[in-house]
């Protein structure tokens, strides 16, 4: 048996199993970066309508992991809006319990989040020149 064959600690072969968590299985085939950080954000497009705050765990250039109060089901089209990033459109892509994994509907700086709020500049501006 060699070390990929063995089972984990849980006694699964593999993230396919039944079972196994749905993030588990779709990190291992993904391979943007994620950086992980604890920040909220409003969720909107929710079956009970309004919006929700949800805390955004981790965030790459397509996509991100919320922990959200209220159930969601697969495909469902939500609108996230996160500080430093703004509003971007999402597809549920999986939802386990209260964490739901979130395809965006376009790429995203995942270190604009990070920005600290006051002294923001537009991140598509140029620096400013000092002559």
């Amino acid at each position: 048996m060699t070390e990929t064959d063995a089972p984990s600690p849980d006694g699964t072969n593999s993230p396919e199993e039944p079972g196994a968590l749905p993030e588990q299985a779709e990190c291992e085939q993904r391979g943007d970066a994620r950086d992980s950080l604890y920040l909220l954000a409003r969720v909107r497009g929710l079956p009970t309508g309004g919006e929700e705050l949800a805390r955004v765990r981790n965030l790459s250039t397509r996509g991100m992991m919320i922990e959200l109060d209220r159930p969601v089901a697969v495909d469902q089209r939500l609108v996230v809006d996160v500080r430093g990033i703004g509003t971007v459109g999402a597809r549920v892509a999986w939802a386990r319990n209260d964490r739901v994994g979130l395809e965006l509907d376009r790429l995203i700086d995942p270190l604009a989040a990070r920005l600290p709020v006051s002294g923001r500049r537009d991140l598509r501006q140029k620096p400013l020149r000092r002559d």
